[in-house]
């Protein structure tokens, strides 16, 4: 979860199919949680800048809506990638086009990919704006 606005519109979708919020009424079985990677250590190492924001947003509408919020490090689900190896990579990826966007976003993508294994989530569902909502 991103927490813009795609992100914010798919889970209040999942939120209100779950407690039928519906114009139908109609109650949707599953459950769903959602997932944020924290990617501000990536973007430090890339950049040698301290990055500041806040979760507050994220944290709030998984209060309001009664959905289970996981914030995960990215640097902890690497699975076979070595830490030390990865962070040097980001600091040395040129500062051209979009080669640390893209290096930034193939391991945040392994992140989730890792975390979904490590817990036994076997369906994803991702918006095109970076929402990461799962459905266990």
């Amino acid at each position: 979860m991103s927490g813009g606005i795609g992100s914010l519109c798919l889970a209040n979708m999942m939120n209100e199919s779950i407690n039928g919020k519906t114009v139908s009424k109609r109650k949707m079985f599953f459950t769903a949680q959602l997932l944020h990677v924290d990617e501000r250590v990536l973007i430090e190492a890339a950049t040698g800048k301290k990055v500041e924001y806040d979760l507050e947003n994220i944290e709030k509408f998984s209060e309001d809506t009664s959905l289970a919020l996981h914030i995960i490090d990215p640097l902890e689900y690497l699975g076979d990638l070595d830490r030390k190896c990865v962070l040097e990579m980001l600091e040395d990826a040129p500062d051209t086009s979009s080669t640390r966007e893209d290096l930034i976003k193939i391991l945040r993508n392994r992140a989730i990919f890792e975390y979904c294994k490590k817990n036994d989530i076997d369906l994803l569902v991702s918006g095109a704006t970076g929402l990461r909502v799962i459905i266990i």
